[in-house]
């Protein structure tokens, strides 16, 4: 069923051409109507998505976290493996005097 258009409408364009506008814009409005069952569906799976990505977003900051601690962690090894070399370099070059005096 036609919705009429305002009187002031048919007034200006007449009868038939109101008629056409009318059924025009009903069709054009069917077209683009989403049945609400399926705009609950499209909602929810947007809900779990939001849900997901809220998710997501936690345990990336707490990668960066961990990977923050573990380049730390990986720097301070560096040095002490660092300074056991040098220890070992100022070790291996006494026992060499040693050996050389001998």
């Amino acid at each position: 069923m036609l919705t009429p258009l305002p009187e002031t409408v048919q007034s200006i364009l007449g009868e038939n051409a109101t008629r056409d506008l009318a059924r025009w814009l009903e069709d054009a409005m069917r077209e683009g109507h989403i049945p609400r069952e399926e705009w609950n569906d499209a909602r929810t799976r947007l809900a779990n998505v939001e849900h997901d990505v809220d998710g997501l977003k936690v345990a990336v900051a707490e990668l960066t976290v961990a990977t923050a601690n573990l380049q730390s962690q990986m720097a301070e090894l560096r040095a002490d493996i660092k300074a056991l070399q040098s220890d070992m370099s100022a070790r291996f070059d006494r026992m060499n005097e040693a050996f050389n005096d001998r």
